[in-house]
Protein backbone atom coordinates (compact mmCIF):
# COMPACT_ATOMS: atom_id res chain seq x y z
CA UNK A 1 0.00 0.00 0.00
CA UNK A 2 2.82 2.42 0.78
CA UNK A 3 4.40 2.28 -2.70
CA UNK A 4 1.14 3.39 -4.29
CA UNK A 5 0.82 6.33 -1.88
CA UNK A 6 4.43 7.31 -2.53
CA UNK A 7 3.89 7.17 -6.28
CA UNK A 8 0.80 9.35 -6.03
CA UNK A 9 2.60 11.80 -3.74
CA UNK A 10 5.58 11.98 -6.14
CA UNK A 11 3.21 12.60 -9.04
CA UNK A 12 1.59 15.55 -7.23
CA UNK A 13 5.03 16.92 -6.29
CA UNK A 14 6.00 16.69 -9.95
CA UNK A 15 2.88 18.63 -10.94
CA UNK A 16 3.47 21.28 -8.28
CA UNK A 17 7.09 21.86 -9.33
CA UNK A 18 6.62 21.44 -13.09
CA UNK A 19 7.04 25.15 -13.97
CA UNK A 20 10.11 25.57 -11.78
CA UNK A 21 11.74 22.44 -13.18
CA UNK A 22 10.93 23.49 -16.74
CA UNK A 23 12.47 26.92 -16.18
CA UNK A 24 15.63 25.40 -14.70
CA UNK A 25 15.95 23.06 -17.68
CA UNK A 26 15.80 26.02 -20.07
CA UNK A 27 18.37 27.93 -18.05
CA UNK A 28 20.68 24.90 -17.98
CA UNK A 29 20.49 24.58 -21.77
CA UNK A 30 21.51 28.23 -22.21
CA UNK A 31 24.30 27.91 -19.66
CA UNK A 32 25.73 24.78 -21.26
CA UNK A 33 25.85 26.55 -24.65
CA UNK A 34 27.60 29.53 -23.06
CA UNK A 35 30.13 27.31 -21.28
CA UNK A 36 30.90 25.53 -24.57
CA UNK A 37 31.43 28.88 -26.31
CA UNK A 38 33.79 30.03 -23.55
CA UNK A 39 35.82 26.81 -23.78
CA UNK A 40 36.18 27.23 -27.55
CA UNK A 41 37.30 30.84 -27.05
CA UNK A 42 39.89 29.70 -24.50
CA UNK A 43 41.31 27.12 -26.91
CA UNK A 44 41.52 29.70 -29.70
CA UNK A 45 43.23 32.21 -27.37
CA UNK A 46 45.78 29.64 -26.22
CA UNK A 47 46.57 28.76 -29.84
CA UNK A 48 47.07 32.44 -30.72
CA UNK A 49 49.35 32.90 -27.70
CA UNK A 50 51.48 29.91 -28.71
CA UNK A 51 51.78 31.24 -32.26
CA UNK A 52 52.75 34.70 -30.99
CA UNK A 53 55.40 33.27 -28.68
CA UNK A 54 56.87 31.13 -31.47
CA UNK A 55 57.02 34.19 -33.71
CA UNK A 56 58.41 36.38 -30.91
CA UNK A 57 61.15 33.86 -30.11
CA UNK A 58 61.82 33.32 -33.82
CA UNK A 59 61.69 29.56 -33.40
CA UNK A 60 60.69 29.17 -37.03
CA UNK A 61 64.01 30.54 -38.27
CA UNK A 62 65.39 27.56 -40.22
CA UNK A 63 68.43 29.25 -41.69
CA UNK A 64 71.71 28.42 -40.01
CA UNK A 65 72.91 31.97 -40.67
CA UNK A 66 70.07 33.64 -38.80
CA UNK A 67 70.67 33.04 -35.10
CA UNK A 68 67.73 32.24 -32.89
CA UNK A 69 67.29 34.97 -30.32
CA UNK A 70 67.08 34.14 -26.63
CA UNK A 71 64.38 35.98 -24.72
CA UNK A 72 63.88 36.16 -20.99
CA UNK A 73 60.77 34.42 -19.60
CA UNK A 74 59.68 37.61 -17.87
CA UNK A 75 59.98 39.51 -21.14
CA UNK A 76 57.86 36.92 -22.96
CA UNK A 77 55.28 36.97 -20.18
CA UNK A 78 55.02 40.77 -20.37
CA UNK A 79 54.53 40.63 -24.15
CA UNK A 80 51.78 38.03 -23.81
CA UNK A 81 50.03 40.09 -21.12
CA UNK A 82 50.41 43.24 -23.24
CA UNK A 83 48.89 41.69 -26.36
CA UNK A 84 46.31 39.35 -24.88
CA UNK A 85 45.73 40.69 -21.35
CA UNK A 86 42.16 41.90 -21.87
CA UNK A 87 41.00 38.67 -23.50
CA UNK A 88 42.80 36.62 -20.85
CA UNK A 89 40.96 38.46 -18.06
CA UNK A 90 37.64 38.07 -19.83
CA UNK A 91 38.14 34.30 -20.28
CA UNK A 92 39.82 33.83 -16.87
CA UNK A 93 43.07 32.50 -18.37
CA UNK A 94 46.29 33.19 -16.49
CA UNK A 95 49.95 32.72 -17.30
CA UNK A 96 52.33 31.66 -14.56
CA UNK A 97 56.08 32.20 -14.15
CA UNK A 98 56.86 29.01 -16.13
CA UNK A 99 54.84 30.40 -19.08
CA UNK A 100 52.09 27.83 -18.61
CA UNK A 101 48.57 28.92 -19.43
CA UNK A 102 46.30 28.09 -16.50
Amino acid sequence: MKPIIHKIANFFKYLLHYRKNRRFEQINKKLSKKVDDIEVDKIILKGEIVQMVRKYLKLDAKSEYIPKEYKNKAEIREQVLYKFGDRMKKLNVKINAKLELV
